[in-house]
């Protein structure tokens, strides 16, 4: 897991160094050409690049196993890392209809990976709570003789 975090880590800080489109003098191109995209770029990277290094310290913590506060701050993390640079990718290719259609397939079948667990996980939840609360598994009261 650390060397996958690390490795979009360093991605996304090697994006914010060198644009899409280059850069001349400092400048990106792309946010002098197309102020929204690349605006959108930028906050898509930024948002990846910090959710790595959350999920860099959390995996850090001796305790992570036993809390699961921060088990649910590190997958919220990851979810917030994988779809800062899929928005990022999404920006960065939209130039063409056919890398657009590209792109809508990705951004759907990685939703669809990341919404198949959590829909799993509900139903399961739901399926033991009402196992749980159920009359059957309640003790019996004890009759007084």
């Amino acid at each position: 897991m650390m060397v996958l975090v690390i490795l979009a880590a360093s991605v996304t800080y090697q994006a914010a160094m060198k644009p899409p489109d280059g850069d001349h003098g400092g400048n990106a191109m792309m946010r002098l050409s197309n102020p929204p995209r690349y605006s959108a770029f930028f906050y898509c990277y930024s948002t990846s690049f910090v959710a790595s290094v959350v999920v860099i310290v959390l995996l850090l913590q001796e305790s992570l196993q036993n809390n699961v506060f921060l088990l649910y701050a590190m997958n919220t993390a990851i979810v917030l890392d994988l779809l800062g640079l899929l928005g990022a990718y999404a920006v960065d290719s939209s130039r063409g209809c056919k890398a657009m259609g590209y792109v809508i397939t990705l951004f759907a079948a990685v939703l669809a990976y990341i919404a198949i667990p959590l829909v799993l996980w509900f139903l399961g939840r739901r399926t033991r709570d009402k196992v749980n609360n159920s009359p059957a598994c309640e003790p019996e009261a004890q009759t007084k003789s």
